[in-house]
C-alpha cells in the first residue's frame, strides 16, 4: 500500500485511523470494483502527493473537503490557529 494512498483513504474516512497498511490495502480493494481499482489508486496517489501532502496538507484547495473527516475535524471546527493555517495555504 502506498503512503499517499493510504494517509488519504484515512484522513477521508475511507478506512479507520487504527487500519494497518495490509488491512487497508484489503478493505479498500473489498469497497472497488474490480475496473475502477486502477483509477482509484493512480487518482488518490496523486491527490496525495500534490493536495493531500503529509505535513502541508491543501485542504482549502481539495475537491474532497466536503466529505474528509480530517478537513471536519481539524480545518472547519478551527482546530488549527489562522496564523497555521496561513502556512498550509
Amino acid at each position: 500500500m502506498d503512503t499517499h494512498l493510504f494517509r488519504t483513504s484515512q484522513r477521508v474516512g475511507m478506512i479507520g485511523a487504527r487500519v494497518t497498511a495490509n488491512e487497508a490495502h484489503d478493505l479498500l480493494l473489498q469497497m472497488l470494483l474490480p475496473e475502477p481499482e486502477e483509477l482509484y489508486n493512480f487518482h488518490m496517489l496523486r491527490h496525495g502527493q500534490r493536495i493531500c501532502t503529509f505535513n502541508r496538507p491543501r485542504c482549502e484547495q481539495c475537491v474532497l473537503n466536503v466529505i474528509c473527516n480530517y478537513y471536519q475535524d481539524v480545518w472547519a471546527k478551527g482546530v488549527l490557529s489562522k496564523e497555521f493555517k496561513s502556512w498550509y495555504t
